[in-house]
């Protein structure tokens, strides 16, 4: 309780000390107050006194202060009257602005009249661009949403190609399959008909013997003939140059190549209208076609026992037909790009080599209808024909080049190259009967002889008047070889003696492009552009 009361006073004693200082503050205003109600009544008392005095004192002077008041104003008024000069000065100045001030504004006015015509024009051109946007929004949605559509049609496109591509795939297998077994059916055809075959083997036999003594005849006119040349015999040579026509056929379209068959008793042209067209050579008639090609044939070739032809296209594949039956046997396809050689092997029925614009050669096993290699080319090949065996391959380039191919190495290697052959593609390649000279023909007008084994030179036959005509003329030997003829843009057939390599004679029959010609015991054989065919003899 002490504690508490302790507390209590310490508390308390600050709030008293306070009160009783008010108490005594308030005492002291009161007191202030009474003092200062008597001060005032003092000051009015002393203020009536003043005001007495005052007034007395102003009567005394306002007299004097009126006289000065009057020559204060009369200053006054005058400078008042100066003033209101100043005034009305200012007051027309202020006028002639106002005037202008008021041309300015209608000026203003009618410009800002002008100014709000075309804001109402932008105005209505921004509505009309708004409503462009709009429709162009409305345009880009709905192109977005087409080619949304579009997208989706696409990847369903490509689904279905993907589809369609595996289903492509297993129809080839299928399509191999059965040419497999078309390839084995065939082999047991040739089996029951080998029987048959060997019955007539005497007959055959008789016949071989017959040609064997007719090509003997041949080769000893030849060597008759090189020893008369040899002895300057010019009457001799032309003699065995063709003259006169023996029969003419047109084709429909142009011929690109023709070839004998072994035998010489037929021909063979083939061209634009995507057939090969065999012609007796007898009568000079066209006795059969063989069809089934979908685009223009650019080569042939016999096979050596005269039954099976083979042609080549620009519908990149190659066709094998039966001669007797117009059966096509096998397409060979593979190459990616029109085929522009073909060549039967000379040694074996069964086997034949083409070339492409793709790049490549392939050789092709005839019994089953398949590739069995293919050989990659730097430069385009543009024809080709088997060496002097089914190992060797010969190749005419677009770069000029002459190369050869054995086919002993995996896919085919290079044994031999000659570059620069021609100055320009090369046309055509034949290999001579004897195996051991080539023959080449470029776009440059000029033929060369080839050693097969170096490819060097040995012969070169152009003329002044000679142009070749197209990518795929060829030139050939006579049977005996004593002669060379080619074709030539103007209709002309050029024919040298392959000896000395001078121009012996000119026939003139065609008249367009000469493209192709072929020589047999038969006569020489021309076509030209315009699908005619001409046999000289």
């Amino acid at each position: 309780m002490e504690k508490l009361r302790q507390r209590n006073a310490r508390e308390v004693q600050p709030f008293s000390n306070v009160f009783k200082a008010n108490m005594k503050a308030q005492k002291s205003l009161n007191e202030l107050q009474i003092e200062l109600v008597k001060i005032k009544r003092e000051l009015i008392t002393k203020q009536d006194v003043l005001t007495i005095a005052l007034d007395e004192q102003s009567k005394q002077k306002r007299t004097k202060d009126n006289t000065e008041k009057v020559s204060r104003l009369q200053e006054e008024l005058a400078s008042a009257h100066k003033k209101t000069l100043e005034v009305m000065e200012m007051a027309s100045t202020a006028n002639k602005e106002r005037e202008k001030a008021q041309i300015e504004l209608e000026k203003t006015h009618t410009e800002l009249q002008r100014k709000n015509q075309e804001l109402k024009n932008l105005r209505e051109s921004c509505t009309n661009l708004e409503n462009e946007l709009h429709l162009a929004q409305k345009a880009g949605q709905i192109a977005a949403a087409e080619a949304e559509s579009r997208r989706e049609d696409k990847l369903a496109a490509i689904e279905k190609f993907e589809k369609l591509e595996q289903e492509n795939q297993h129809l080839v297998e299928r399509v191999m399959e059965m040419k497999m077994k078309e390839a084995e059916k065939m082999n047991e055809i040739n089996d029951l008909y080998e029987d048959l075959q060997r019955q007539k083997k005497a007959s055959i036999l008789n016949s071989i013997a017959i040609e064997m003594n007719a090509t003997a005849a041949t080769s000893m006119r030849g060597l008759s003939l090189d020893a008369d040349m040899n002895s300057n015999s010019d009457s001799v040579l032309l003699k065995t140059i063709p003259n006169r026509q023996h029969f003419r056929c047109q084709m429909e379209g142009p011929i690109h190549r023709v070839s004998f068959v072994r035998s010489g008793d037929m021909l063979g042209t083939c061209g634009d209208d995507k057939r090969v067209s065999l012609v007796d050579m007898n009568s000079g008639q066209v006795t059969a076609h063989l069809e089934g090609a979908l685009g223009s044939l650019l080569d042939i070739s016999f096979s050596p026992d005269d039954k099976f032809c083979i042609a080549g296209g620009v519908d990149k594949a190659i066709q094998l037909w039966e001669i007797s039956t117009g059966r096509v046997k096998h397409r060979l396809t593979g190459h990616s790009d029109k085929v522009v050689g073909v060549d039967f092997c000379r040694m074996d029925k069964q086997k034949a080599v083409s070339c492409s614009h793709d790049r490549t050669i392939r050789e092709w096993d005839l019994t089953k209808g398949i590739c069995v290699s293919s050989t990659p080319c730097a430069s385009n090949v543009n024809t080709v024909v088997y060496g002097d065996t089914s190992q060797f391959l010969v190749s005419g380039h677009l770069d000029g080049g002459v190369r050869i191919w054995d086919l002993r190495q995996r896919g085919g290697q290079i044994s031999n190259e000659k570059k620069g052959v021609h100055d320009q593609q090369i046309t055509s390649i034949q290999m001579l009967s004897s195996e051991r000279e080539i023959l080449t023909c470029g776009r440059d007008n000029v033929i060369r002889i080839l050693d097969f084994r170096t490819l060097e030179v040995s012969g070169e036959i152009s003329n002044a008047s000679f142009r070749v005509g197209t990518s795929w003329t060829n030139p050939c030997f006579s049977p005996n070889q004593s002669h060379i003829a080619c074709g030539g843009v103007d209709g002309a057939i050029f024919i040298w003696s392959a000896k000395d390599q001078i121009l012996r004679a000119t026939l003139r029959g065609h008249d367009a492009v000469v493209a192709t010609c072929a020589w047999s015991p038969s006569g020489l054989a021309s076509c030209d552009k315009n699908g005619k065919c001409l046999l000289w003899n």
